[in-house]
């Protein structure tokens, strides 16, 4: 019974060294297939079609040392269903061109490559586009710029152009406003970003997410909101919801503008005191530049009451008013030009640069 129970331990103990030096083997083959990846990041795509989306993204910034950019507001869009959304919502055709603008670790780029699109991408981060140019290395149709977007000469690539991209959201708004810039030259924008940033882009008067980029949007360009996208579908995850935004740009303004500065420069200035009225919040902004009794005369003749506040007045309104400033500041400094003293021109001419 004795040499019976010491075989038995002397068995049990050769299993338990023969299951340790397998987990030592097989810990060495971790090591030398990770070793591998962070050598060759090439492999890093191959290996990632195993995997979830989160972890694929995850495993290949780290793999590379790399973690993602606060500061470049990096949230990458990697959920399957929401880009298969995307890219249907686009109707690429093929050779269309398209602009993407952070494609970040490329799986949006994948599939509008699926799709026929040429894809001219815009990256700023320097990690991504090494990982980028590796991926996408055979990839013809794929043309990747290393640059800023809030900086990139847009007029310099192929029109006209789409753009379908999933906006860094630290940039959003800025950057929406520089592509509308362009017009026409953008057939149509599909951009993923803040929920809170699209419905504010296609707010109506009366509400509180109506202001001066609702305005300054609309003025430019059809808006809607596609879909809505979960912070799940990201990885990282964001704390907000965001959405797919689609604008249209006009080939025509749907209101005529008599000068573009001065309607920017009025609309900003009736919201820089939401609460106040209309004529309040010009008043304080414009100071001594505009007589009150100029402001009274003008509201009257746009058709809006003195006691009405910015998020109540439309496109049209903001519209009418801006030209009728413009007016008769332009008529004053008329005037102004035949005073032989000069100093009268001066001011309007600067009430006329700053308004």
């Amino acid at each position: 019974g004795t040499k019976a129970h010491r075989h038995r331990g002397l068995t049990h103990h050769s299993l338990l060294v023969t299951h340790y030096s397998l987990l030592i083997t097989h810990y060495s083959l971790l090591i030398t297939h990770y070793s591998l990846l962070i050598t060759y990041p090439s492999l890093l795509i191959t290996h990632h079609s195993l995997l979830s989306p989160q972890s694929s993204v995850l495993i290949t910034r780290y793999s590379l040392g790399m973690k993602p950019k606060k500061h470049l507001g990096q949230h990458f869009l990697v959920e399957p269903a929401f880009i298969r959304k995307i890219v249907e919502t686009a109707d690429i055709q093929p050779e269309e061109v398209i602009i993407e603008i952070g494609p970040g670790t490329g799986k949006l780029t994948e599939a509008l490559l699926q799709q026929g699109g040429r894809v001219f991408a815009i990256e700023l981060d320097q990690e991504l586009v090494t990982l980028l140019r590796s991926r996408f290395a055979s990839q013809e149709r794929f043309i990747l710029y290393h640059a800023d977007a809030l900086a990139f000469p847009y007029a310099s690539l192929p029109q006209p152009a789409k753009v379908v991209a999933n906006l860094p959201y630290n940039i959003a708004s800025p950057l929406i406003l520089k592509l509308l810039g362009y017009g026409p030259a953008f057939s149509r924008l599909l951009l993923t970003v803040q929920r809170e940033v699209a419905e504010r882009i296609v707010a109506g008067p009366g509400g509180k997410e109506y202001g001066v980029l609702s305005l300054l949007v609309q003025y430019r360009a059809r808006a809607r909101i596609c879909f809505r996208i979960p912070p799940t579908a990201f990885s990282p995850r964001p704390r907000v919801f965001s959405a797919l935004l689609e604008l249209v740009p006009y080939r025509t303004p749907p209101v005529v503008i008599e000068q573009e500065a001065s309607f920017i420069r009025t609309i900003k200035a009736a919201f820089a005191h939401r609460r106040k009225t209309v004529k309040n919040s010009l008043k304080q902004v414009l100071g001594t530049r505009v007589s009150e009794q100029t402001l009274r005369e003008v509201l009257v003749q746009a058709g809006i009451e003195e006691r009405r506040r910015a998020e109540t007045l439309s496109l049209e309104d903001f519209a009418r008013l801006s030209n009728l400033l413009f007016s008769s500041l332009s008529s004053n400094a008329a005037v102004s030009r035949s005073d032989p003293s000069g100093s009268v021109r001066r001011s309007d001419r600067t009430r006329l640069q700053e308004l």
